[in-house]
C-alpha cells in the first residue's frame, strides 16, 4: 500500500533506441523542431528541470557523430549557459530550421508522384493541393 503522504513517482526518461524516446535524423532537419517539442514534453512529465541535465538528454538521443558536434557548440559545454540558449545555437547551426520543407523533401515528393499519369482536371487540382499544404 502506498503513502498518501508520499509524491507521485516521476517516470524515467526513456532510454535512446527506446519506444517513444526522440529521435533526430540530420538528413531530415525540418524535423528539428519536433525532435525538441517531444524533448520538452519528456522533461516536464519526467520532472528534468536542471539545464545541464536537459543538455545532457538532448546529446544522448543523437548519434554519435551529430553529438560530437553539438557537444562542441559553446552554451552546451558551459554550465552557466540554459538548455534554451544551446537550443537556440543547436537551431542556428540548421540554416533552414525556420522552414517546414526542404530541398529533400521536394525531391522525395516529386519521386512519389512522377509516376503518376494526369489526365484530368481533377487529378491535376488534387496533384497541385500537395503543394498549398502551409507549412
Amino acid at each position: 500500500m502506498t503513502d498518501p503522504a508520499s509524491p507521485p513517482v516521476k517516470p524515467l526518461m526513456p532510454l535512446n533506441g527506446d519506444h517513444g524516446a526522440p529521435t533526430f535524423n540530420s538528413d531530415h532537419p525540418s524535423e528539428l523542431l519536433h525532435f525538441f517539442h517531444q524533448l520538452e514534453i519528456l522533461f516536464l512529465c519526467c520532472g528534468i528541470t536542471s539545464d545541464v541535465e536537459k543538455k545532457d538528454y538532448v546529446i544522448s538521443y543523437v548519434d554519435a557523430l551529430l553529438a560530437d558536434l553539438w557537444e562542441g557548440i559553446p552554451s552546451f559545454k558551459s554550465d552557466a549557459n540554459t538548455y534554451n540558449k544551446f537550443k537556440a545555437a543547436v537551431l542556428n547551426r540548421y540554416h533552414d530550421h525556420d522552414c517546414k520543407y526542404n530541398v529533400s523533401d521536394l525531391d522525395m515528393l516529386i519521386g512519389e508522384h512522377q509516376h503518376l499519369s494526369i489526365h484530368l482536371l481533377n487529378e491535376l487540382s488534387e496533384y497541385h493541393l500537395h503543394f498549398q499544404i502551409p507549412p
